[in-house]
């Protein structure tokens, strides 16, 4: 028969869960993630940050851009104006989540809408 060693234990277990000292993730700060399309006017400014959500291309010559950012639509939509007008773009509002931009003949249309603490914008151009 064998014999077992016998060990005296002098500390106990330590079985205390602290979360506060768990890795935590960091927040990274970013601009614009994802690569827009060629016929997309390079001087149309793009909210940032923000991400493309989706790309579609229409059957004539009109592309479209589904891009996501955080923040209300109508911190959104004050941003956009601001920035679009900086570059010579003229807006007209159809209403808070609906805008339209004209510079030398061309034409964007943009649609945002409210998801949780996210703005969806789609961009029609």
């Amino acid at each position: 028969m064998e014999t077992l060693e016998i060990v005296d234990v002098t500390e106990g277990v330590d079985s205390q869960i602290r979360p506060e000292d768990d890795i935590q993730a960091e927040l990274l700060e970013r601009e614009f993630l994802g690569v827009l399309p060629g016929g997309f006017p390079s001087d149309f400014w793009v909210y940032s940050p923000g991400s493309i959500v989706d790309l579609e291309s229409d059957d004539g010559d009109r592309g479209i851009v589904a891009l996501r950012t955080f923040g209300s639509v109508d911190d959104v939509r004050r941003r956009l104006i601001e920035e679009e007008r900086a570059r010579g773009w003229q807006e007209s509002g159809v209403g808070s989540a609906l805008l339209s931009f004209t510079k030398e003949g061309r034409r964007i249309d943009l649609a945002l809408e409210a998801r949780g603490n996210e703005t969806w914008m789609r961009i029609e151009y």
